[in-house]
């Protein structure tokens, strides 16, 4: 049984209907053996300083935090432990600046093993925690520098980098995770009388409002780029608390899925949280430090600062919350920081040009009105329009690629060398006309650009980007223009029939508009008892086309070709445009590969055996169906690969693409950014190419299959290991000088 709710839209409440304490207080911070508190008469906060935990928040006169039996503090991920010795002290003295701002700051260690002869820690990160309050300010800063230094070598379990605070359940009622992502919650009361379901966080609510209704942890799941402030709010006493981020910069990858806020599992207590390191919806690959390829040298000494960001009170207005965002983006970098490896303003840069497409898509014609003779193909020519603008482009800056690799991994943030995930920072930005974009903040360096737009499918790549403006220092007012840049995504012949619009999520597809709901996988073998079976002519995808595959079942595309000539007679050896010299077959989208070159422009790279020539034995040149995976669900299974294509019965052949980049060997048995288990419609992005014979076409219907493999031996229909497609899109072989098929209404005469 499927339980369902529905997210209304954003409450908005007048902030005027109560009356905040005086904003004009100076800052102070007194200071006890055990903690630190600072107040600026609008907020006080209590932080303990053997950990560096958010004891307490009181925000005009409340307790925003739980308390009695299921007090629990605001903590990072990686908090000082209290085994091990820590340094606390005041960074900002509010004596100093007359009472204009204070900091605090706690430093030790995080381990998770340890010597078992001397309990000492063998492998860990040296944690600084800071907390500061100006004068004025609805809420209180955090921030983290997170280091390794030479003397350690560590490796890490799989992790989730984050900012967790328990709040108040009698208080906070109501969570807005987005624009039309808000709702009231379930009490404790409720929850914990609810029904347990297969996973722990959710469960079938017995009682009250929601009754009838299964609450997920992961239905409030968004992409940073898209929730710039997120929290919960009181309805009866108009009180809110939020998450604000300045930059996503600390993020990494903006369209990485992350929660915001959820009730906790055991207590049923309010959670809201800020992740800047992130398992779910990102694969289990994503630990740091986890395994070989992401271990650190003994000789590297990495540091990364995530933050500050703002924990906000206001009186629950969720409009308030994003103007405060904005304001808070306009002041980012933040003068007031002082700590390593945080750059000033007056040393970064802003970052310009523009983004034109090239995009010259052939399209196949099925009616009359053409003419076509033999030896050529029968297709239009669509030259790209005058660019009106890509939608929703995104331009951003990354970490260049390792040694050896092809390009930077930049949705796991992989680093250079042997750094691990997460490490680096990456700088982005929407376009607001869909050409021109402009990224603040960028430290000189060198650095690979990324534009993604819905429609195009990939991604525009240029690598060994270097911004270093002749003057070596920026100012407020700086900029660096990169020019022009065009895009020409790669086709490997005119298109047959795409289906669905890439842009790397399944929102397009049946379910896709409303998804987020607890179990929705479960609902596909009544709702496709004999599987999908899809027509590309005339399926609409919004119905007929799930918003996921379940590992074990197949899949059914048809599509129409008219007339195709018989094969000439003798073999036909062309130059195949596109196709890179390599020596063995590779693809590669959005993740590194191990072989095979990539076009300037695409990153894709696309190869056919060691010549750049038409295969041999073939009369042809191949046909390609190009997948785009919105999800990773388990790329091998004990060798196999997760999706089996053929073409008329003929086996579609790929590379398995490599989606551990380490180098060094094959993938484990299976890796799952479980985002179909999680109430998702995107995890970690990716695209094939699979390519087949064009003998295998023939005039008439033709049929694709797409089987869904489970592990080896595993159960037919596994819905948590669901595929979640972007796109699929088929490419006829068309070369100059060579035309395979004249393609003629079905039922023309030959």
């Amino acid at each position: 049984m499927i339980f369902r709710f529905a997210l209304c839209a954003a409450i908005t409440i007048a902030s005027a209907s109560i009356t905040l304490a005086d904003s004009d207080s100076p800052v102070s911070v007194r200071e006890s053996a055990s903690s630190f508190v600072l107040d600026n008469g609008i907020v006080t906060a209590t932080i303990e300083k053997k950990s560096g935990n958010l004891q307490s928040l009181i925000f005009n006169g409340k307790e925003l935090l739980a308390t009695g039996p299921n007090a629990a503090p605001g903590r990072w991920y990686y908090t000082p432990q209290t085994q091990y010795p820590t340094e606390a002290r005041v960074t900002i003295d509010p004596s100093g600046n007359s009472g204009q701002r204070a900091e605090v700051e706690v430093a030790g260690i995080y381990s998770q093993t340890a010597d078992p002869g001397t309990g000492a820690p063998s492998s860990f990160v040296k944690p600084t925690i800071r907390y500061s309050l100006g004068r004025g300010d609805k809420g209180i800063y955090t921030y983290e520098l997170l280091a390794i230094h030479e003397s350690v070598s560590a490796t890490f379990p799989p992790f989730n980098g984050s900012y967790v605070l328990r709040l108040d359940h009698q208080l906070l009622d109501h969570l807005t995770a987005g624009k039309n992502i808000s709702r009231d919650m379930p009490s404790m009361q409720e929850w914990l009388a609810g029904k347990p379901t297969n996973i722990p966080e959710a469960r079938a609510i017995q009682t009250g409002r929601d009754q009838g209704q299964v609450e997920c942890k992961y239905d409030y799941d968004v992409r940073p780029i898209d929730a710039p402030a997120f929290g919960w709010t009181d309805t009866k006493d108009q009180i809110g608390i939020w998450v604000i981020n300045p930059s996503t910069e600390y993020i990494c990858n903006p369209l990485r899925v992350v929660s915001t806020g959820w009730i906790a599992d055991q207590s049923g207590v309010p959670i809201l949280a800020n992740f800047w390191g992130v398992q779910n919806m990102a694969g289990d690959e994503l630990g740091l430090y986890q395994g070989p390829r992401s271990a650190l040298s003994d000789d590297v000494d990495w540091s990364k600062v995530i933050g500050p960001f703002l924990i906000y009170c206001n009186s629950g207005s969720f409009d308030d919350a994003l103007a405060q965002q904005k304001t808070e983006a306009s002041q980012w970098p933040y003068s007031w920081v002082q700590m390593k490896g945080y750059l000033p303003r007056e040393k970064r840069w802003t970052i310009t040009g523009q983004i034109a497409l090239d995009d010259p898509k052939q399209t196949i014609q099925w009616g009359g009105g053409f003419n076509a003779t033999p030896g050529q193909w029968a297709a239009a020519a669509n030259p790209p329009p005058a660019n009106q603008g890509l939608k929703n482009l995104l331009v951003g800056l990354t970490t260049p690629a390792p040694d050896g690799w092809e390009w930077d991994d930049w949705q796991s943030d992989v680093g250079s060398g042997e750094q691990s995930p997460f490490v680096n920072y990456q700088y982005w930005a929407r376009s607001d006309d869909g050409v021109h974009f402009s990224i603040p903040n960028v430290p000189p360096g060198t650095y690979t650009l990324h534009a993604i737009a819905d429609g195009v499918l990939g991604e525009m790549t240029i690598q060994n980007l270097k911004i270093d403006p002749p003057s070596g220092q920026a100012d407020a007012q700086s900029s660096f223009d990169l020019g022009k840049k065009v895009w020409k995504p790669l086709r490997l012949g005119p298109e047959l029939f795409q289906i669905g619009t890439p842009d790397r999520t399944g929102d397009k597809f049946w379910h896709g508009g409303d998804y987020r709901h607890w179990g929705l996988y479960t609902l596909y073998p009544n709702e496709f008892p004999r599987d999908v079976n899809f027509t590309a002519e005339s399926s609409d995808e919004a119905k007929n086309w799930n918003y996921q595959q379940p590992l074990g079942t197949t899949w059914t595309i048809h599509f129409a070709v008219g007339y195709v000539p018989p094969p000439p007679q003798q073999q036909v050896q062309t130059p195949m445009p596109g196709y890179s010299m390599v020596t063995q077959n590779t693809v590669t989208g959005g993740r590194p590969g191990r072989a095979g070159g990539m076009p300037s422009n695409s990153a894709f790279s696309v190869g056919m055996g060691n010549s750049n020539s038409a295969p041999a034995g073939s009369f042809y040149p191949p046909s390609h169906l190009w997948i785009a995976f919105a999800n990773n669900a388990g790329m091998q299974f004990a060798g196999q690969s997760r999706l089996a294509v053929a073409v008329n019965g003929t086996a579609a052949e790929t590379t398995q693409a490599d989606f551990h980049p380490d180098n060094s060997g094959p993938p484990p048995t299976s890796y799952d950014d479980k985002s179909v288990a999680r109430d998702g419609i995107q995890g970690i992005w990716s695209a094939e190419v699979f390519t087949f014979p064009s003998e295998v076409l023939h005039g008439g219907d033709n049929i694709v299959t797409l089987r869904a493999v489970t592990p080896s031996g595993g159960p037919a229909n596994q819905p948590h290991g669901g595929i979640i497609y972007d796109s699929l899109r088929m490419d006829l072989g068309n070369y100059p000088g060579l035309g395979p098929f004249i393609v003629q209404p079905s039922n023309a005469d030959p």
